[in-house]
């Protein structure tokens, strides 16, 4: 930081952000106080005869990470290795798993848009997950109203902490207070849940054809999106997602009764496209081409494409 700030927009949000003059000069504003509250150093740290808004930023640095509270550090710690061993579990150890994943959302349809400049897999015909690339990975799971990667695993470690101590959900809350870090991370997943539907995501799990294998896995991952709703409700003291943000919780509420209907069409189209004998043929080929305006509204909609 030191002041200094570097950043690369993505292409297709750089008209949401920069065409409007407001929000363009509402973004940099923000970009601007974020990078001056990370350079300036904490009150604390300064001469007694100089005030924080008067001597230049680059002569003191933040507090080191290695400063928190142990208790802290070892509670994230264990948040964090129970989140990826949960997470793992689902995504590389379930057997069966990658086949779900190609059919409960549309990323076959996704691989042929024209939105990046590398290809879905690092390995093209790769089918291994550490092969996907990330943007069309979380776009695939997002166009299915799942938003798997941005929370699931999350609820098992909080839960774990909640469990292990006697005093879990206070210490937790104070965290959740104190540090930014972890105020952050628990906030930006509360955003990804809100945005998920877990009764849309279960109409694409419908396109599974092995009904055993859709049944089990999108039954994990209700359990650990109950599991992690409840958890960030308990920290947050909320009784709804998003309650503590009101303006973003009503626009979610009044985006959806748009979005919801392109789900609902999505996978109608996406049933009748790998029902044909032919998907490549021509009527193979119209489906597609409306499968992509159902792909592109949606992402729209709930703004994010991975």
């Amino acid at each position: 930081m030191d002041g200094r700030f570097r950043l690369t927009e993505q292409g297709e949000i750089l008209s949401s952000r920069y065409s409007n003059i407001s929000l363009a000069l509402r973004n940099l504003e923000q970009i601007v106080n974020a990078v001056l509250l990370a350079s300036a150093p904490p009150t604390s740290q300064l001469p007694a005869q100089v005030s924080a808004s008067s001597y230049p930023l680059t002569h003191y640095k933040l507090p080191s990470p290695h400063h928190l509270p142990e208790p802290w550090r070892e509670a994230m710690t264990g948040i964090s290795g129970t989140a990826m061993s949960v997470y793992r579990g689902l995504v590389y150890e379930t057997p069966g798993f990658m086949d779900y994943w190609r059919a409960a959302t549309p990323i076959e349809e996704i691989k042929f848009l024209h939105i990046g400049s590398r290809p879905a897999s690092r390995k093209p015909g790769s089918e291994q997950v550490s092969q996907i690339r990330a943007i069309p990975w979380v776009f695939s799971w997002m166009q299915s109203r799942c938003n798997l990667p941005g929370w699931y695993g999350l609820g098992s470690g909080l839960q774990d902490i909640l469990q292990a101590r006697p005093d879990g959900l206070t210490f937790l809350r104070e965290m959740h207070t104190r540090w930014s870090f972890f105020r952050v991370l628990v906030e930006t997943a509360e955003l990804s849940l809100m945005k998920a539907d877990m009764h849309i995501a279960g109409l694409y799990s419908s396109l599974v054809p092995n009904r055993t294998l859709a049944e089990t896995i999108f039954g994990l991952i209700q359990q650990e999106y109950k599991k992690t709703v409840e958890a960030v409700l308990l920290i947050k003291g909320q009784k709804g997602l998003m309650d503590h943000e009101p303006v973003i919780q009503n626009s979610i509420k009044l985006r959806n009764p748009y979005v919801d209907p392109l789900n609902y069409l999505q996978v109608e189209l996406l049933c009748r496209l790998r029902a044909l004998p032919d998907p490549d043929g021509a009527e193979g080929q119209a489906l597609r081409e409306v499968i992509v305006l159902t792909i592109n509204g949606i992402a729209a909609g709930l703004r994010n494409t991975g």
